[in-house]
């Protein structure tokens, strides 16, 4: 049996007296591509952030590459994060930095790539994401939502990382842009080979990125399938999300 690529075990994590993450489990497999659906407030996020080391955990262990992240030196999780690339919710671009110098950025800060260099690399990008070179000069206030998330798509592939982390890939983009990016995310993550972890509350987007879905409630994992078994869940919470009934073991509060 394959080792987990990502291996989340029994993570809690709190604010002041509220319990976001409750004992939760998750694992992804080498070149899977994981998708966590939750609603607004559960915790997906936050889970996203522990892995990443933004924030700390209370309890658990969270392994990337069979190494343990809260164990490691800096220096580990510098290499580690070398190894991954992430694509934010809103782009999170670098207004003062045109189209190329933010794809190139990890290249030229992470693993020290002269800029000539980078910038062709961030040219050879842009086309994979379906723009033409000639944005490259331009900033991000000069292109639209939707090209704007293609860069950011660019910039989280520019170092050919084995893990990528896609925050609510297609929040703020019409269906048929979300449809693009969906395209490009499940083209270019197999083009590399590498493995997906993501996090939105878009059933569509997840059912065309995920090989297999995750339903996070309440702090934890309660059903775990393959895309394809969605719809056909018996789970009442996860059909309560995707079919986005207001009545249902899910509690709405209004306050």
């Amino acid at each position: 049996m394959t080792n987990p690529i990502i291996k989340l075990s029994n993570i809690t994590k709190t604010f002041g007296d509220k319990t976001i993450l409750n004992n939760l489990d998750l694992q992804v497999n080498k070149g899977e591509s994981l998708v966590i659906i939750g609603g607004s407030g559960t915790g997906k996020s936050v889970t996203l952030k522990c892995i990443l080391g933004l924030l700390k955990i209370d309890s658990g262990s969270i392994n990337i590459f069979d190494r343990d992240i809260e164990k490691s030196s800096i220096n580990e999780k510098q290499e580690i994060l070398k190894k991954i690339g992430m694509l934010f919710q809103g782009s999170a671009l670098f207004d003062s930095l045109n189209v190329w110098q933010n794809i190139s950025f990890g290249l030229i800060k992470g693993k020290r790539i002269k800029q000539s260099l980078a910038k062709e690399i961030a040219i050879e990008k842009l086309t994979q994401v379906g723009l033409k070179k000639d944005i490259a000069n331009l900033y991000p206030s000069e292109l639209s939502g939707g090209m704007q998330k293609r860069v950011a798509l660019a910039r989280a592939i520019a170092t050919d990382p084995e893990i990528i982390f896609f925050d609510e890939p297609t929040t703020g983009l019409d269906p048929i842009m979300a449809n693009v990016i969906n395209d490009l995310i499940n083209n270019i993550v197999r083009k590399i080979g590498a493995t997906a972890l993501s996090i939105t509350h878009d059933i569509e987007s997840a059912k065309k990125i995920a090989d297999k879905i995750s339903m996070l409630h309440e702090g934890k994992i309660i059903w775990t399938g393959l895309s394809s078994e969605l719809e056909k869940t018996n789970n009442k919470h996860v059909k309560q999300f995707i079919h986005g009934k207001t009545e249902g073991p899910i509690e709405i509060n209004l306050t």
